[in-house]
């Protein structure tokens, strides 16, 4: 997943920074990263149940504890395309399973929820810029019930579409924002109990919590440093694949939520010590 791949650098970063830092520090990596790991997998499990069904006014994707749902009205195009998934930016699932944010050979980035990697697929356009592609048992047979029902509703309005547009744009900068002030409020804790910290302070302990280092209070600024690779990072990945995937953006948030709370608790514990 590439996804893995983009943050396995900043995870690299933690667990170096714990290795500096209390032991106990490796146990709160191991429960942010089964948290992670529990995440997807959760989400995966769940959609073992994914179905389509063309309902009187949307489609409605049924993927566990997730009911994704397209009006007709909000639909720009819907065909059957066959396409080839080359890897999976975000997401989970097993063979007979797939679901997330894909590459696709010559379509570009493009939301899943299949049964298959290649084939003919049902790709479905929706008006404010999203493509899903979902594999029915008879393709044709649900496309063609597709078109009637959108020919039946028509298209959406230009305010109903705007409307749509800007509610998506919300939830994106909505995403940036809340991980923002998460590291906003951190910061203003490390800046508060920086300032009462003695020059020297334990900066390494064992694992009974006993200090076997000290150090220039100055090097927990690397704390603070560190931290914000983490919001620029969320940043990043939510503007360039947030409008692709509603799923890729909850995700990112509460993991860079978890990984923000993870930097306080790291904070709160060593200086508890003092």
């Amino acid at each position: 997943m590439v996804l893995s791949a983009i943050l396995t650098a900043p995870f690299v970063i933690l667990l170096v920074l714990m290795r500096r830092g209390p032991s106990q520090f490796f146990f709160f990596f191991i429960l942010l990263f089964s948290l992670v790991i529990g995440l997807l997998l959760i989400f995966t499990i769940s959609g073992s149940r994914l179905s389509y069904e063309v309902r009187e006014e949307e489609l409605r994707i049924d993927f566990g504890i997730w009911k994704i749902r397209i009006p007709y009205r909000l639909m720009k195009d819907a065909q059957l395309t066959s396409l080839t998934l080359i890897f999976r930016i975000f997401g989970g699932g097993w063979p007979g399973l797939y679901w997330g944010l894909f590459r696709a050979k010559d379509a570009g980035n493009i939301q899943v929820y299949s049964t298959r990697w290649r084939g003919e697929f049902v790709v479905i356009s929706t008006l404010d810029g999203r493509r899903i592609a979902i594999s029915p048992a008879e393709p044709e047979k649900f496309l063609a019930d597709i078109i009637s029902k959108k020919a039946e509703f028509g298209t959406a309005s230009q305010s109903e579409v705007k409307k749509s547009q800007i509610t998506a744009i919300r939830i994106v900068h909505g995403q940036v924002l809340t991980v923002a002030l998460a590291y906003v409020f951190f910061l203003a804790y490390f800046l508060t109990v920086y300032q009462t910290l003695p020059q020297i302070v334990p900066i390494h302990f064992d694992i009974n919590w006993v200090p076997n280092r000290w150090a220039d209070k100055s090097e927990l600024l690397i704390i603070a440093a560190l931290s914000a690779i983490f919001p620029l990072l969320n940043t990043v990945l939510v503007v360039k694949y947030g409008r692709y995937s509603k799923d890729l953006v909850l995700f990112l948030g509460v993991v860079f939520i978890l990984i923000i709370a993870l930097f306080a608790t790291i904070l709160h514990l060593t200086c508890s010590y003092i």
